[in-house]
């Protein structure tokens, strides 16, 4: 039997021609649904519904946060664990600027001596780092708003990018 779906819903109704009939609101779906995550359109497509693409756009935010980052051609750590530590060590630099970490791991199997020299250009690429992940975000996320319904099914959260 057919699917049916009203527009926008995730809801989807198995019924005769005869029952769609005297329900005008909807839709005959080429398919049935995929997941909960998808609504449908006028079209008769199934489309991922615009909480789960803000869903998605917050995944693939923190997979860019989270990433790490390139100083110098190494890899810096940029996880909660990683931003915790420079946190840490941040205090101590502003307690003793001699301070020194002789063995820090920047990421694995990249280890550094850590100064306070060496910290502050590891912060600042840090912080770029993550300002361009929330920039990425935000510029998403007025990308969707700004996406007709009928045009979600082609909306991309990104081309995959190594950083």
């Amino acid at each position: 039997m057919p699917v049916y779906a009203k527009v926008g819903s995730s809801q989807q109704d198995i019924l005769t021609e005869a029952q769609a009939r005297k329900r005008p609101e909807l839709v005959r779906m080429q398919a049935e649904r995929p997941s909960l995550d998808h609504i449908a359109t006028t079209s008769g497509e199934w489309v991922l519904s615009r909480k789960k693409l803000l869903t998605m756009i917050n995944e693939e935010k923190n997979r860019r946060r989270d990433s790490g980052f390139m100083l110098d051609g190494k890899r810096w750590d940029s996880d909660s664990h990683a931003r915790l530590a420079y946190a840490e060590v941040a205090l101590k630099f502003a307690a003793d600027a001699a301070y020194m970490v002789k063995d820090w791991k920047a990421s694995t199997g990249v280890w550094e001596t850590l100064d306070k020299a060496l910290f502050e250009r590891v912060y600042t690429a840090g912080a770029a780092h993550l300002e361009a992940a929330y920039a990425w975000q935000k510029a998403k996320e007025e990308e969707l708003a700004a996406t007709p319904d009928a045009e979600l099914g082609g909306f991309v959260i990104t081309e995959r990018l190594e950083l």
